[in-house]
């Protein structure tokens, strides 16, 4: 008999077979296609069982499994079944009543009896024969009558299983490959990596390989993971992670690769090339590009409009987190009264007050296109004209500003009927400023630094309530469109 260790070679997977073993329940199938060895893990799973004190009784319907390799069927209660039909169903029913099935194949003369059987209460260990892995083993089951619903409900327990030939220990070599190499074994690879290299000698006959390893992937289908698997067989939706624990076929050769037990070219020809687990792989690099662009996506949306930062990541503009230098348009926005305000009202009001103010002015940077560089109280600094680029940024900020004074119109009405009376005043400037993410570790924003900044800033603070109040640079782009007065030299 094959021990589980010698079966198993991963721990992970030794131990979630243990548990299926110590709690056996509705189908535990071992699956692959020709050569993968699932009959040998089969008997020895049968073995196992035996060895728990748990009854069970293995029934053959392939007589040429006892004569290909009769020492793996000794000490066990078998049953030799030679019809499909009536004397399989008996065999199967008396073996329930006595404890455990085991049969040699689940296969399309016998899918729906097993799966009766399993809905029934009763425990059934089978192999089925699909190139399929984990989950997918459905589709097969699928073309002998059996649905996805009857698949969760009926088995427990798909283990997926292939062969490979291990790596000779005895010429094996450390060697380091590039980026885009790793990439091929583990999608979240970002840099070079080490990784063991057949060589090849005497006792391995110059093929760098010996014996063969048995890789595998066990899904689990319990309450943890019934919905997660029937959303990905219904709709084609795995967004949502497998249960913890879960190893797939590509984790477990990656996990030999770093052990030394499976050589980087045997991965690449038996794993990475598999056309069912090169899908697979694919999917694992989508689906990590995924999660970095929409983690990326929510960092940007800090800063940008939702349809700013998606340019951004679809590469129509180049990253403005890198450090560069570009004319802009500055806004500063801040409330007329505020720190008398603050100081003499309840916390609470402040804060319900600014959510206002701040949820209706940032509702406009949106809709105009503009970056927030930063609020900080009262106090708002947007730019326009970067990341995207415009034909006019000082006209489009002059819009924003005058849609931002007729909304706070709208706002102060409600305020002052709580005895609140604030008002807005707004700085405009233009010119060219350095921007990019500035911070620590961990911790960063997106600033523009520049004297154009400190202009609208200071325009800003001199504007009185309702006022907006422009550069020179400013007012010569736009004093055709609007109507504007000289409030005279400021300081």
């Amino acid at each position: 008999m094959v021990s589980l260790s010698d079966m198993f070679a991963l721990p992970a997977i030794r131990s979630q077979i243990s548990s299926m073993l110590d709690a056996p329940r509705g189908i535990v199938a071992v699956n692959g296609g020709d050569a993968s060895g699932k009959t040998t893990s089969w008997i020895s799973l049968a073995h196992e069982l035996r060895a728990r004190g748990k009854p069970c009784t293995v029934i053959i319907q392939d007589r040429s499994l006892m004569s290909d390799i009769p020492e793996l069927f000794e000490n066990l209660d078998i049953r030799v079944v030679d019809d499909r039909g009536a004397e399989l169903q008996a065999a199967l029913q008396l073996a329930a009543a006595k404890g455990i099935v085991v049969i040699d194949e689940l296969d399309y003369r016998n899918a729906r009896a097993l799966v009766d059987l399993a809905k029934g209460g009763a425990t059934i260990f089978t192999t089925i024969h699909t190139p399929f892995v984990g989950i997918d083993c459905a589709y097969t089951l699928q073309k002998m009558g059996i649905s996805s619903s009857e698949f969760l409900e009926a088995f427990s327990c798909i283990a997926s299983q292939m062969l490979a030939p291990s790596l000779c220990p005895g010429c094996r070599k450390l060697v380091t490959i590039t980026a885009a190499e790793a990439q091929t074994i583990d999608p979240a690879a970002t840099g070079p990596m080490t990784v063991w290299q057949e060589v090849g000698c005497t006792e391995c006959k110059q093929t760098g390989t010996l014996h063969r390893l048995a890789l595998h992937e066990v899904l689990v289908i319990n309450d943890g993971s019934r919905q997660v698997l029937a959303d990905y067989l219904e709709k084609g939706d795995l967004k949502n992670p497998l249960p913890q624990g879960h190893v797939t076929l590509q984790q477990a050769g990656r996990e030999l690769v770093a052990q030394g037990k499976l050589g980087f070219e045997t991965y690449k020809r038996e794993i990475a090339r598999n056309p069912i687990l090169r899908m697979q792989h694919h999917w694992e690099l989508e689906r990590r590009h995924g999660a970095n662009m929409l983690e990326r996506l929510a960092k940007l949306r800090r800063f940008f409009s939702p349809s700013v930062a998606e340019l951004i990541l679809s590469g129509s503009v180049d990253d403005p987190l890198k450090t560069h230098r570009r004319e802009i348009v500055v806004v500063f926005l801040d409330l007329r009264g505020f720190t008398a305000f603050a100081e003499t009202s309840d916390p609470e009001d402040v804060m319900r007050v600014l959510g206002d103010y701040h949820a209706a002015m940032g509702e406009l940077v949106m809709a105009h296109g503009g970056t927030l560089e930063r609020f900080a109280g009262d106090g708002m600094m947007i730019f326009l004209n970067d990341p995207v680029q415009l034909d006019d940024p000082a006209h489009d900020a002059v819009v924003m500003a005058t849609h931002m004074q007729r909304r706070m119109d709208e706002i102060r009405r409600g305020w002052r009927k709580l005895g609140i009376d604030l008002a807005m005043g707004i700085g405009i400037a233009q010119g060219y400023a350095t921007i990019g993410a500035i911070g620590f570790e961990g911790r960063r924003d997106y600033g523009a630094i520049g004297v154009v900044t400190n202009l609208a800033a200071r325009l800003c603070a001199e504007a009185q309530a309702g006022q907006i109040l422009v550069s020179q640079r400013v007012l010569g782009a736009i004093e055709d469109s609007f109507e504007t007065e000289s409030v005279g030299a400021l300081s």
